[in-house]
């Protein structure tokens, strides 16, 4: 049975081992045996930062350590934890505790430690996600697709765009509602500043006479779980915690190299506390 929580411990002892060394993602996934963006997903969703921003954050709190402790040279301690320069270590460590280096050194000031994670590998208490288990066959949508990344976010604004004219969609099956898809992303160094696909659209039986501003599009056969979130979406993140930390790892089920979606039908209200949404992972 898969245990991803084990998977993500044993890359948070890699992570800490290797503090002072060079280390690539892909050093870290490879051991994993996933994907890059199939290993992005399940850290992220697990730790709740992405593998850069974990690794970063535990460097400087080190670093901080070392600031206040020993008297060690400031550039000798950015290059011991593979900064390029004294500046870019300065940068990133007053981002990090809105204090320079020298001045913590010097006043002694308290820092919100990051001090490394160790998981519970324990079963999982509380209300538990429990999906359905669909195949569908192959289907068209159509809609409008965007290019965004996780930091800049232009999702909103694409279905600000596209709500006004997703009833006027030829041919839309009036039973499946809305999708948001993400398109899966192979083999990248997957962070909150690479670039991803993503299409809110409709269902449709033919893709004939399409406004200018869409596009068609054909989702594979794809076997998936079908999770289904109840309430405001800023608690969304929540739901997808409990898909990849609390169900995956239990399920028996891997995610599949594929696209995902959200449906949005009618059980959908926007901020209300008994909206529903669906969420459809790719499973294998």
């Amino acid at each position: 049975m898969l245990d991803y929580r084990r998977i993500i411990n044993k890359s948070l002892h890699y992570i800490e081992k290797k503090l002072t060394d060079r280390m690539s993602v892909e050093d870290i996934s490879d051991r994993s045996c996933y994907s890059l963006f199939h290993y992005h997903r399940i850290f992220q969703s697990i730790i709740g930062l992405n593998v850069k921003q974990y690794i970063r954050k535990r460097r400087l709190t080190e670093a901080a350590n070392e600031l206040t402790f020993t008297n060690k040279k400031i550039i000798d301690i950015a290059r011991k934890y593979q900064f390029d320069s004294q500046e870019s270590f300065t940068r990133a460590f007053k981002k990090e505790f809105n204090v320079t280096p020298g001045k913590l050194r010097r006043e002694k000031k308290t820092y919100a430690k990051f001090n490394r994670l160790r998981l519970t590998i324990a079963e999982t208490k509380g209300e538990s996600v429990k999906p359905e288990i669909k195949t569908l066959d192959s289907f068209k949508v159509v809609g409008m697709k965007c290019r965004t990344t996780q930091k800049e976010n232009k999702i909103p604004e694409l279905w600000n765009k596209f709500n006004p004219l997703a009833n006027s969609i030829k041919n839309r099956d009036m039973s499946f509602g809305c999708l948001g898809v993400c398109f899966y992303v192979s083999n990248v160094n997957f962070t909150d500043e690479t670039e991803f696909e993503y299409m809110a659209c409709r269902k449709v039986s033919d893709a004939e006479e399409i406004h200018p501003e869409m596009e068609a599009y054909t989702l594979p056969q794809q076997k998936y779980a079908v999770f289904k979130h109840i309430g405001a979406l800023d608690t969304l993140g929540e739901t997808y915690h409990k898909i990849h930390a609390e169900w995956l790892p239990q399920s028996g089920f891997e995610m599949a190299e594929a696209d995902e979606f959200e449906l949005y039908n009618d059980e959908f209200k926007f901020g209300e506390a008994d909206s529903v949404m669906y969420i459809y992972i790719p499973v294998k």
